[in-house]
């Protein structure tokens, strides 16, 4: 090729911004802190700081991701939709049954294909995608959501049941 022209991309602040809110350490740390504000809302009465946690890292998520065209509407729809089925089986069925699976399997499936481009799903059975291409968001949200319920059970236990300061504030 004898006439060619070289072009430098350079990327712009909204490209920074989107290519940190898709790394993968950062969407780590938001999808615990989604799971920690629920586990904390569900564990203190009122509507307060974790629920405003949660929803705010839930954005900050799925936002980047679908602006990047990896997540669509029905994997917001199945994560949202898991969310409600653990509500309704914490307040209006209770017990750990068929609901509270569901939901915690909504949750995760739907984190998880959101992270994934689910056009490329198809070349999986041809074999120009290996299986292993869903193995690192399968793996990314589970470590995430063990280590969120692990910490959120930890301090829920070390701060609200104890006489602190935290206690007093947050506990009616």
């Amino acid at each position: 090729i004898t006439a060619y022209e070289i072009t430098e991309y350079e990327s712009t602040t909204l490209d920074r911004i989107l290519g940190f809110l898709t790394n993968p350490a950062f969407q780590g740390i938001l999808i615990m802190i989604i799971i920690g504000g629920i586990y904390f809302e569900l564990q203190t009465p009122g509507i307060g700081f974790p629920l405003i946690a949660a929803i705010s890292a839930a954005v900050l998520y799925f936002a980047p991701l679908y602006l990047e065209g990896l997540a669509a509407h029905w994997e917001l729809a199945v994560f949202i939709l898991g969310v409600i089925l653990i509500i309704v089986e914490i307040f209006v069925t209770p017990g750990f049954g068929v609901l509270g699976i569901l939901g915690v399997l909504g949750v995760i499936l739907g984190l998880t294909f959101a992270m994934i481009d689910t056009d490329i799903l198809k070349y999986i059975p041809s074999g120009q995608v290996s299986a292993g291409y869903l193995l690192r968001p399968v793996a990314l949200v589970i470590i995430s959501v063990t280590t969120a319920l692990i910490l959120s059970i930890w301090l829920g236990k070390r701060l609200l049941t104890t006489e602190s300061p935290l206690r007093k504030a947050v506990v009616l």
